[in-house]
């Protein structure tokens, strides 16, 4: 696998005003091919895959909320966990265009369609946020009844960690096999 974030796309660009993300050749592809079936605030029921970012092996307590992900975006106030729209299978260009930054040894991409992660009790809405319009939140039914529950019960955590660990993808380094 050839590193995107140094040998980039020739067609990567952005204009004046853009969010940062959409420098990214792929990024802009899947947000213009979407754009026009999402809104803000609402819950995505379309066959997407959606990806998290996490270091090494993905935990349940990976799953667990803190403090930013109690934060609302905008109007919308039910805690969750940050995810994005899938928009490659490249770590590099998905750190570039989530973190603005090249992958780090440690770093992995953890994907799962959006009907697997329903079966964990999750709900996945659109969220974007100014440099990421792919942005999304990951919000269990708990939080959607009682949004000051302080976690989503394990069981739940457990659950969609496994599902999102059945697809990993990892940075290739010379001393290791993606």
């Amino acid at each position: 696998m050839s590193n995107k974030y140094i040998e980039r796309d020739p067609r990567n660009y952005i204009l004046d005003g853009e969010a940062r993300a959409l420098y990214w050749w792929v990024y802009r592809q899947k947000f213009d091919n979407l754009k026009s079936q999402l809104r803000f605030g609402e819950r995505l029921t379309m066959d997407l895959d959606i990806c998290v970012m996490a270091n090494n092996l993905l935990k349940a307590e990976d799953f667990d909320l803190r403090k930013v992900d109690r934060k609302a975006i905008h109007n919308f106030t039910y805690p969750g966990i940050s995810a994005h729209i899938k928009f490659s299978d490249d770590i590099h260009e998905v750190c570039g265009a989530i973190f603005d930054r090249d992958a780090k040894r440690q770093d992995c991409m953890y994907t799962a369609n959006i009907f697997n992660i329903n079966t964990a009790g999750y709900h996945v809405y659109y969220l974007p946020l100014d440099n990421q319009p792919l942005h999304v939140r990951l919000v269990h039914e708990t939080h959607l009844q009682n949004p000051e529950l302080d976690q989503v019960p394990i069981k739940f955590r457990r659950q969609v960690t496994e599902i999102f660990s059945t697809n990993k993808i990892r940075k290739c380094t010379l001393d290791s096999f993606c």
